[in-house]
């Protein structure tokens, strides 16, 4: 994924960002369709970028469609579907994915663009990029790339902070809608 390349600018990685909250908000909230979209499996290698790094979201085999006026209501699966280290932690315990199932796995894409870090790095104790973020998020101890931090200002990377917290939310009800954050 060109988000980890140091080279590609704060400006393109927001850019590319807010493209990636398009395309969810639009198979969540189309106008017009009877039917919703849960992607079911938003991670780096599902989002593709054209020459132009303007992101295309692929990767709908594990999709799932639900009738819009059951948006808010979970659809229960049989087994976790999505990829590891970008799983809403939600699934194990409710047996189900909504639609702040796509939310927590873009939370934990944004993580990934600021800091540059796989969402799972196996065989380390601190594997799992989301936790360890929120984590240093809460006690203030989170820093930013050198690279990045001269590229921003202070409050565009709080901002940006404050988005891949609360959509990388361990509960679902406390993460937002793709639209909401589309106004922000």
């Amino acid at each position: 994924m060109y988000l980890s390349n140091p080279k590609v600018t704060w400006v393109q990685r927001l850019k590319i960002c807010i493209g990636i909250a398009r395309a969810l908000s639009y198979i969540h909230y189309e106008d017009g369709r009877s039917y919703s979209i849960i992607h079911c499996n938003i991670n780096r290698s599902t989002i593709l970028l054209d020459k132009n790094f303007v992101p295309k979201l692929s990767g709908f085999e594990y999709a799932l469609n639900q009738s819009v006026h059951r948006m808010d209501l979970q659809v229960l699966i049989k087994e976790a579907i999505g990829t590891t280290g970008y799983m809403d932690p939600s699934i194990e315990m409710t047996g189900g994915v909504t639609h702040k199932s796509d939310i927590y796995s873009f939370g934990v894409v944004l993580w990934e663009v600021l800091y540059r870090r796989k969402a799972l790095i196996p065989d380390v104790f601190d594997r799992f990029l989301a936790p360890l973020a929120r984590f240093h998020h809460e006690k203030g101890t989170l820093g930013i790339q050198p690279d990045i931090d001269d590229q921003t200002g202070r409050q565009s990377a709080r901002t940006f902070r404050a988005i891949a917290y609360s959509c990388s939310n361990d509960e679902r009800e406390q993460r937002p809608d793709m639209k909401l954050l589309l106004l922000i």
